[in-house]
């Protein structure tokens, strides 16, 4: 698992399109060569991520989109204490699109938090994973 940032150009400290591209080719290449499956950790809406040049490298791909009510929502992004007011309403806002474009994909699944606990979420995104690894 890795932070999918890393494949987004001027994310995850590459400063050159040339450590861009050696860090998408080490990352893609190695996981296909050894065909291995690799899940990508982050927040991009499912369109924007095939829109990438290194989603070539990743056949199929599957999106969980995770989401909890928006008070829920709304209560654990305030207990983080790195979580400005400005932040909550941007991600309340990405949360109603990404879940929206999700809706509409074969190759998405909304899984709704509100309830989980993190164990819970992490039990049930481990079972999504193994489900897509089966197909």
């Amino acid at each position: 698992m890795i932070a999918a940032k890393y494949l987004g150009h001027g994310k995850g400290g590459f400063d050159t399109w040339e450590e861009y591209w050696n860090g998408v080719a080490i990352v893609c290449r190695t996981f296909g060569r050894n065909r291995l499956p690799l899940v990508l950790a982050g927040w991009i809406p499912p369109g924007l991520w095939e829109g990438f040049h290194s989603s070539q490298f990743f056949s199929p791909t599957y999106f969980l989109v995770l989401v909890s009510d928006p008070e829920t929502q709304r209560r654990r992004l305030e207990a983080r204490a790195v979580t400005t007011p400005d932040k909550v309403e941007f991600a309340l806002g990405a949360t109603v699109t990404m879940t929206a474009e999700a809706e509409e994909r074969e190759n998405a699944t909304i899984l709704d938090t509100s309830g989980m606990t993190p164990k819970q979420l992490g039990a049930a995104a481990d079972r999504w994973i193994l489900e897509r690894l089966a197909e």
